[in-house]
Parts: structure tokens; C-alpha cells; sequence
């Protein structure tokens, strides 16, 4: 498993139908998804995985925008990120990225949805993983950005876990 970018745009007009994506491909705006991940083993696939560190923050809306992600290849999402680069102060920043993303191949291979979250709730429980498995996996050990990340979550991790036990030793009562 390779991290290959955080905050990884995905063109608006990919997620709607109709008038709206035509309306939000002619404005060219964009959502991102926290990481984008590339899994080249069994079998290729590109994973966009989004981080939620309190369960309050998973939104509907944000699911249906996934949810409408799926099925698209990378090829399709890349060609869009051309049409939003037209338009943005930050041209170099998405010719370096779709430049980066070229490079590793796949373009056919469809892109997933993943979720990192506290616990296992909501969707597709294939695709929802918590994030005490993710920091304990050892799947993209050698990938420098991985290797921070799973510091990271580590570190959320045992945050939350003080915080539980500080809460569970304010009710308690000294004899």
C-alpha cells in the first residue's frame, strides 16, 4: 500500500448528475478526500480514505459524494483534474499531482471509498475500518508518508484512550 497524496481533489462534476454537474464542471470546483492511496497488491486498486477522528464529523452528504466516486476510474477523475487546473491559482500544484499520479500507472483501475474512523459504524463494513487496526497494520511499512501517518494515528489513539480513562476516573469516589 502506497500513500500518495493527502487531500486529494475530486472534481465536483463527477459527483452529480444532471445540471448540477454541468454547473459545477463549468465553475470547476472541487471536494477532497483526506488521502488517496494506491494498493498494488493482489490486485490494483486506487483507495481514497477518509479520516474521521470523532464520529459527529460523518455527514450523509459526504457518503453520497463517495458513494458516487465509486465506479470511476482514475483516468476519468485525472482527465477532470485537467479541466479544474484551467481555472486555479495553484496550476503547478495540480500539474505536479496529476503528473505523480500518472507516473504510478493504473489508470484503469477503479477508485474505492475507505473510512478511518473511531469505530466500525455506518457503510460497508469491508470498507470501514477503525483506527486502533489501522495504526496496529503493518501493509505500507517502508512508504515514508505511511510511516507518518501511522505515527499519527497512533497518537490519536492513545489521546482518545487517556481521554476515556480520564472520564471513566471522574465519577469514581475515594474510600
Amino acid at each position: 500500500m502506497k500513500l500518495v497524496t493527502s487531500e486529494f481533489p475530486i472534481p465536483k462534476e463527477l459527483l452529480l448528475k444532471g445540471e448540477a454537474a454541468q454547473t459545477a464542471k463549468r465553475e470547476r470546483r472541487h471536494v477532497s478526500a483526506d488521502f488517496l492511496l494506491l494498493q498494488r497488491k493482489p490486485k490494483p486498486r486506487w483507495i481514497l480514505l477518509e479520516l474521521k477522528t470523532d464520529m459527529g464529523s460523518r455527514k450523509d452528504k459526504e457518503d453520497k459524494n463517495y458513494a458516487a466516486i465509486g465506479g470511476a476510474t482514475m483516468e476519468v477523475v485525472l482527465n477532470s483534474l485537467e479541466d479544474v487546473k484551467q481555472t486555479s491559482r495553484f496550476k503547478d500544484d495540480y500539474t505536479l499531482l496529476v503528473a505523480r499520479v500518472r507516473a504510478l500507472g493504473h489508470g484503469k483501475e477503479l477508485i474505492e471509498t475507505h473510512y478511518l474512523q473511531p469505530i466500525r459504524a455506518g457503510g460497508d463494513p469491508s470498507r470501514v475500518h477503525t483506527l486502533r487496526e489501522f495504526a496496529d497494520s503493518r501493509v505500507g511499512e517502508g512508504d515514508e508518508l505511511w510511516t507518518l501517518l501511522v505515527k499519527l494515528l497512533r497518537g490519536v489513539v492513545r489521546s482518545e484512550k487517556g481521554r476515556r480513562s480520564k472520564k471513566g476516573r471522574r465519577g469514581r469516589s475515594k474510600n
